[in-house]
Protein backbone atom coordinates (compact mmCIF):
# COMPACT_ATOMS: atom_id res chain seq x y z
CA UNK A 1 0.00 0.00 0.00
CA UNK A 2 2.81 2.51 0.95
CA UNK A 3 3.97 1.50 -2.73
CA UNK A 4 0.93 2.71 -4.45
CA UNK A 5 0.86 5.97 -1.96
CA UNK A 6 4.40 6.87 -3.19
CA UNK A 7 3.38 6.03 -6.98
CA UNK A 8 0.36 8.55 -7.15
CA UNK A 9 2.41 11.13 -4.95
CA UNK A 10 5.06 11.15 -7.61
CA UNK A 11 2.66 11.31 -10.29
CA UNK A 12 0.99 14.04 -8.92
CA UNK A 13 4.17 15.92 -8.72
CA UNK A 14 5.23 15.05 -12.68
CA UNK A 15 1.91 16.50 -13.54
CA UNK A 16 1.93 19.53 -11.54
CA UNK A 17 5.67 20.41 -12.99
CA UNK A 18 4.33 19.59 -16.68
CA UNK A 19 1.39 21.85 -16.41
CA UNK A 20 0.72 25.14 -15.23
CA UNK A 21 -2.43 26.07 -12.95
CA UNK A 22 -4.20 27.33 -15.88
CA UNK A 23 -3.46 23.99 -17.64
CA UNK A 24 -1.48 25.01 -20.19
CA UNK A 25 1.61 22.11 -20.58
CA UNK A 26 4.93 23.43 -19.57
CA UNK A 27 7.65 23.72 -22.45
CA UNK A 28 11.04 22.46 -22.15
CA UNK A 29 12.13 25.99 -21.61
CA UNK A 30 10.10 25.31 -18.21
CA UNK A 31 7.56 28.26 -19.13
CA UNK A 32 3.85 27.09 -19.69
CA UNK A 33 3.55 27.25 -23.45
CA UNK A 34 2.97 30.67 -25.00
CA UNK A 35 4.69 31.97 -22.90
CA UNK A 36 6.68 35.27 -24.43
CA UNK A 37 10.46 34.74 -23.94
CA UNK A 38 13.51 36.01 -24.78
CA UNK A 39 16.25 32.85 -25.35
CA UNK A 40 20.57 33.13 -25.93
CA UNK A 41 22.08 30.11 -27.27
CA UNK A 42 24.45 28.47 -29.59
CA UNK A 43 22.93 26.18 -32.63
CA UNK A 44 24.03 22.55 -31.36
CA UNK A 45 24.91 19.53 -33.38
CA UNK A 46 23.02 18.64 -36.09
CA UNK A 47 20.85 15.17 -35.31
CA UNK A 48 17.87 12.91 -37.31
CA UNK A 49 15.32 15.43 -36.34
CA UNK A 50 17.38 18.80 -38.08
CA UNK A 51 19.53 21.13 -35.48
CA UNK A 52 18.52 22.58 -32.21
CA UNK A 53 19.54 25.73 -30.08
CA UNK A 54 21.05 24.69 -26.99
CA UNK A 55 19.57 27.72 -24.61
CA UNK A 56 21.36 28.74 -22.06
CA UNK A 57 19.83 31.88 -20.79
CA UNK A 58 16.46 32.64 -20.69
CA UNK A 59 14.87 36.23 -19.79
CA UNK A 60 18.63 36.94 -18.76
CA UNK A 61 18.90 34.13 -16.24
CA UNK A 62 21.51 31.92 -17.02
CA UNK A 63 20.49 28.24 -16.59
CA UNK A 64 22.74 25.68 -14.59
CA UNK A 65 22.27 23.30 -17.42
CA UNK A 66 21.55 23.95 -21.21
CA UNK A 67 18.27 22.78 -22.93
CA UNK A 68 18.37 22.11 -26.54
CA UNK A 69 15.28 23.26 -28.10
CA UNK A 70 14.06 22.99 -31.97
CA UNK A 71 13.70 26.55 -33.92
CA UNK A 72 10.91 26.02 -36.34
CA UNK A 73 11.41 29.30 -38.59
CA UNK A 74 14.94 30.71 -38.66
CA UNK A 75 18.17 28.83 -40.03
CA UNK A 76 21.00 28.86 -37.03
CA UNK A 77 24.18 29.83 -37.88
CA UNK A 78 26.74 28.01 -36.78
CA UNK A 79 29.36 29.36 -34.42
CA UNK A 80 27.32 32.55 -33.32
CA UNK A 81 25.68 33.21 -30.84
CA UNK A 82 22.12 33.74 -30.90
CA UNK A 83 19.56 35.87 -29.25
CA UNK A 84 15.90 35.32 -29.84
CA UNK A 85 12.08 36.43 -29.11
CA UNK A 86 9.57 34.31 -29.17
CA UNK A 87 7.11 31.65 -27.73
CA UNK A 88 7.58 27.64 -26.79
CA UNK A 89 4.56 25.91 -28.45
CA UNK A 90 3.89 22.43 -29.51
CA UNK A 91 1.57 19.53 -31.28
CA UNK A 92 1.17 15.96 -31.43
CA UNK A 93 3.40 14.14 -33.94
CA UNK A 94 3.41 10.38 -34.99
CA UNK A 95 0.64 7.44 -35.09
CA UNK A 96 -1.86 7.83 -32.31
CA UNK A 97 -2.85 4.33 -30.93
CA UNK A 98 -6.33 4.80 -31.59
CA UNK A 99 -5.45 4.29 -35.71
CA UNK A 100 -3.88 1.08 -34.88
CA UNK A 101 -6.52 -0.14 -32.59
CA UNK A 102 -8.95 0.72 -35.37
CA UNK A 103 -6.90 -1.09 -38.46
CA UNK A 104 -6.52 -3.87 -36.16
CA UNK A 105 -10.72 -4.04 -35.53
CA UNK A 106 -10.82 -3.81 -39.95
CA UNK A 107 -8.19 -6.32 -40.40
CA UNK A 108 -6.22 -3.51 -42.31
CA UNK A 109 -2.35 -3.16 -42.26
CA UNK A 110 -1.34 0.33 -40.73
CA UNK A 111 1.88 1.87 -42.40
CA UNK A 112 3.63 3.91 -39.03
CA UNK A 113 5.42 7.43 -38.97
CA UNK A 114 9.07 6.93 -37.70
CA UNK A 115 8.08 8.82 -35.04
CA UNK A 116 6.20 7.29 -31.98
CA UNK A 117 2.99 9.02 -30.81
CA UNK A 118 4.66 12.00 -28.64
CA UNK A 119 4.25 15.86 -27.71
CA UNK A 120 7.03 17.51 -30.09
CA UNK A 121 7.95 21.10 -29.14
CA UNK A 122 9.01 24.12 -30.92
CA UNK A 123 10.41 27.56 -30.02
CA UNK A 124 8.40 30.35 -32.90
CA UNK A 125 10.90 33.14 -33.26
CA UNK A 126 9.22 36.21 -33.48
CA UNK A 127 12.28 38.59 -33.45
CA UNK A 128 16.23 38.26 -33.61
CA UNK A 129 17.81 40.36 -32.07
CA UNK A 130 21.50 38.35 -32.60
CA UNK A 131 22.52 37.96 -34.88
CA UNK A 132 21.64 40.75 -37.08
CA UNK A 133 21.64 39.40 -40.43
CA UNK A 134 19.92 36.02 -38.80
CA UNK A 135 16.55 36.01 -40.90
CA UNK A 136 12.85 34.20 -39.83
CA UNK A 137 11.52 32.14 -42.91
Amino acid sequence: MKNVSLIIALLSLCLNAAFAEDGVPAGKLGHPLGTYLRIEGVRAEQNMWGVPLRVDNINGKKLEKPVEVWVSNVDLPKDERCILRGYETGSMIGTPPAVIEAAKEEGRDVTLTQAGWQFHRVFIVLSVIQPKNLKKR
